[in-house]
């Protein structure tokens, strides 16, 4: 069957503009998404990303590396990187999007002749750069001066272009070493606990483990409520430094000062394959709790809340609770035999 002249020229009026509406739409798809892939400021992925340098203006350089063991911070100090901290900062620099790219009058961004003093770019107030395992980096700074809306301008990749980013970045940039550090006093954790002992001047509490259950050796009888002896020993695991008080052990004179040289409360913890971990807890004149951290060689400063759940224990109150007896309910009138005389 032959098809009329007229029916070829539709069928080919109708494939000419569909092929030339999906390569419009396709070539549409195709630069949104370099837009979008542009408009990321520190295009790495969050997983790949293995070194970070962080510069504020006061020329202080932060540089955490990741090994084997973690997160480091490297420089100014040498320490452990808390991993949640680093995990949710990383994940937001990584997906920060540019909200424009501008210039003005007296910027030529294409020629690359910018004046970065009108974005606050000449001197930025923080810098930071990422590197990942191909040693391939991306940079950002930001500047000191914000748009009408409160957002702030950044260079990417010292390109001469202009940037507008999120309020975000203040608060992402504007870190301290502090904040990177690991606060937990036990930074390993204690999966295979065999030991946990409290002594406080005469009093001691002593816990062990039996296939998975907690008991006390002096008093084995005693059944022991398990989900409240798993809340005193938590508090170690979940105890963090307030402030770092001392980055060395303390000398006599520091131990009297933190109330350390005769300590209101020390905890030992025993576990598998591993040498006995010890710290001191100790009080200074107004009542501030601080805690030697042994192997660490550090001292530091505690909130009494992170205290209390230790220094409170007690064997009484680790019992498991017996059941209130039910009482028998009292029969009813009606079934009360009435006695009449005769």
């Amino acid at each position: 069957m032959k098809l009329k002249t007229s029916t070829i020229f539709y069928i080919f009026v109708i494939l000419l503009v569909g092929g030339v509406y999906y390569f419009d739409y396709h070539q549409g798809e195709q630069k949104q998404k370099a837009k979008d892939e542009a408009s990321v400021l520190l295009p790495f992925a969050k997983d790949i990303v293995k070194k970070v340098e962080l510069t504020q203006s006061s020329g202080e350089v932060i540089e955490l590396i990741k090994d084997e063991k973690g997160w480091q911070i490297t420089k100014p100090i040498s320490d452990k990187v808390d991993p949640n901290t680093m995990s949710d900062w990383l994940n937001s620099i990584t997906t920060e999007k540019s909200s424009e790219t501008i210039g003005n009058s007296e910027s030529d961004t294409e020629s690359g002749s910018v004046n970065w003093t009108t974005y606050g770019l000449d001197k930025p107030k923080a810098k930071i750069k990422i590197f990942n395992y191909q040693d391939q980096s991306t940079s950002m700074d930001l500047g000191t001066r914000k748009n009408i809306d409160g957002n702030p301008f950044v260079r990417k990749n010292q390109d001469a272009v202009v940037m507008v980013g999120s309020t975000s970045w203040s608060s992402h940039l504007d870190k301290t070493v502090r904040d990177f550090r690991d606060k937990r006093i036990n930074r390993d954790g204690f999966s295979s606990m065999t030991n946990f002992k409290i002594k406080k001047d005469k009093f001691v509490l002593n816990l062990k483990t039996k296939e998975g259950l907690w008991y006390s050796p002096e008093n084995e009888k005693i059944k022991l409520a398990q989900n409240n002896v798993r809340e005193v020993v938590n508090a170690i695991n979940d105890m963090r430094a307030s402030e770092f008080t001392l980055e060395v052990d303390p000398s006599v004179s520091d131990k009297n000062k933190f109330g350390l040289s005769k300590p209101s409360m020390s905890v030992e913890v025993e576990t598998e394959g591993k040498p006995l971990w010890t710290v001191d807890f100790g009080q200074d004149k107004d009542k501030n709790w601080y805690v030697w951290v042994k192997d660490l060689h550090r001292v530091y400063k505690v909130d009494t809340t992170q205290v209390d759940k230790l220094f409170k224990a007690k064997l009484e109150d680790l019992k498991e609770k017996e059941p209130t007896p039910t009482p028998s309910p009292s029969p009813s009138p009606s079934a009360i035999p009435t006695l009449l005389p005769k």
